[in-house]
């Protein structure tokens, strides 16, 4: 039965499997706006009562979600993005992914995660808790950062994939085109 009192709008149309997947993960982490939150669902219900399949990255949000309202981790209001979290808000953003790019630079070029936090502290002088909050916080940002900076966005080289698989691999997140990941069970 089709509920036809959905708002229409045309943002929950126009959200791509980029944006269903950020605005997830913010959501995971408590960052989304409800307006995020909101278009998620929206979109959701839409393709749902078009007889469409919800793209795969909607079920993870709810999956998800659900998981951590079902471990009591979370209200569902909050799991679903539903609910601000609560506390002092956060050093800005935008630093802290500068950060995070650059702690994930030097990764890039072979340094050890402890080296690359105190080779990016000493850079920037801050701490390395900085740089390790920041690096903690903003892992996703940086990679999207450091791929937009590149010269005529070219793609990441093999090495370099090994690389970021080696340091994100067990990140429900990361993602690489073309390899199965530890929440797709179509793979297996």
């Amino acid at each position: 039965m089709k509920d036809t009192n959905l708002p229409d709008s045309s943002d929950a149309k126009e959200l791509t499997h980029f944006d269903i997947w950020h605005i997830a993960l913010a959501i995971r982490e408590g960052k989304a706006s409800l307006d995020d939150a909101h278009r998620l669902l929206e979109k959701f219900c839409k393709e749902f009562d078009k007889g469409m399949y919800p793209q795969d990255y909607l079920l993870h949000y709810l999956r998800d979600a659900f998981h951590a309202y079902l471990n009591k981790e979370k209200t569902i209001e909050a799991a679903l993005g539903l609910k601000k979290k609560k506390g002092r808000p956060g050093a800005d953003e935008q630093a802290q992914i500068k950060l995070a790019a650059e702690v994930l630079r030097c990764r890039l070029h072979g340094m050890s995660h402890q080296d690359a936090l105190m080779e990016v502290s000493e850079n920037f002088g801050c701490g390395e808790t900085i740089v390790g909050k920041a690096w903690a916080e903003c892992q996703l940002e940086a990679i999207l950062l450091l791929r937009y900076e590149r010269p005529d966005k070219s793609p990441w080289t093999p090495s370099e994939i090994q690389k970021m698989d080696k340091v994100f691999g067990d990140k429900p997140w990361y993602m690489m085109p073309g390899k199965p990941h530890s929440w797709d069970t179509s793979e297996k």
